[in-house]
């Protein structure tokens, strides 16, 4: 379990990381498998983080193996995930957090960046 603050102090060991922040379940065309995420990340030469935003077996299950955070849902004060992912990107960010649009798109497979 982490928080925000503390998996940034960790992220400066690395030139190069993005982290993901996998929802369990999702079937969206935006949300991709943990393993799409880090094959994509290293084929760029980045090191990919992935942060569980709820700690369901499957969700343990199919991230086994890689380097995955579960959120410290009490240090943020909230069972609620909505709630303490956000505050989490929000510590992460040093408060700079904005919602954009997500990093990866199961239509345009080509990179993992930020979409205009």
């Amino acid at each position: 379990m982490t928080t925000g603050s503390a998996l940034r102090e960790q992220l400066k060991e690395h030139k190069k990381s993005i982290v993901y922040i996998f929802r369990d379940g999702c079937s969206a065309d935006v949300c991709i498998t943990p393993d799409a995420f880090e094959t994509k990340c290293v084929e760029q030469g980045v090191t990919p983080i992935i942060v569980l935003d709820c700690l369901t077996n499957n969700a343990l299950k199919v991230t086994q193996g890689k380097q995955r955070y579960g959120i410290n849902w009490k240090y943020y004060k909230s069972r609620y995930a909505p709630i303490y992912v956000e505050k989490f990107a929000e510590d992460l960010t040093s408060g700079k957090y904005k919602k954009i649009d997500f990093l990866y798109s199961k239509a345009d497979s080509s990179s993992i960046q930020p979409r205009p």
